[in-house]
């Protein structure tokens, strides 16, 4: 039978005291905690360059969607602009209270009491007076004017502002300003 052989663990390098002492064992640590750390910052290293790239990349997406954006708002500024415009002009309607002047009332009674040979040249309705500026051609036909207002009985006053004879066009060049009587009750 063959003898048992009996191997012996041999370290032929030689211990040193150094490795055993607790700087050294610190220092072992130190060193390889240091490796461990160096790869790992190397890591976050390479991770942050190649985020890089892809943040990048989501900021020309944003800053092209929000110029899209801002080019359909542009468009859409014209548009706003006119609506409000629209919107103003809607509040001053609402402001006029037409169901107390009656326009098509009023027209068809001047048509009725203006004689003929007048022409109206400016014509200022509202709920309180009638101004009118115009000419006639003869005396007559401006004082048949004055009566038939007068008659009527819708104002309260008639006022004669301003009367003179254009000799050149041979016309009598009038203003009358005629209070309703309905706004001095």
């Amino acid at each position: 039978m063959p003898a048992k052989r009996a191997f012996a663990n041999i370290n032929l390098t030689p211990k040193d005291e150094f490795d055993s002492s607790v700087v050294g064992k610190s220092l072992k640590w130190a060193l390889t905690a240091g490796k461990s750390i160096v790869i790992l910052t190397e890591f976050v290293v390479i991770l942050a360059f190649l985020s890089r790239f892809k943040l990048d990349r989501d900021l020309n997406d944003l800053n092209e969607e929000i110029s899209q954006k801002q080019l359909v708002v542009d468009s859409f500024s014209q548009v706003e602009t006119q609506m409000r415009e629209v919107q103003a002009r809607l509040a001053i309607v609402k402001k006029v209270d037409l169901s107390s002047l009656d326009i098509q009332e009023y027209m068809s009674f001047l048509t009725t009491t203006t004689p003929k040979g007048i022409s109206l040249s400016n014509l200022d309705l509202s709920v309180d007076r009638l101004n009118m500026k115009g000419q006639s051609g003869s005396e007559a036909g401006f004082a048949r004017l004055i009566a038939e207002l007068n008659r009527s009985g819708r104002f309260s006053s008639i006022d004669v502002g301003k009367t003179e004879f254009n000799p050149r066009a041979g016309v009598l060049v009038f203003d009358v300003t005629a209070k309703n009587k309905e706004e001095t009750k």
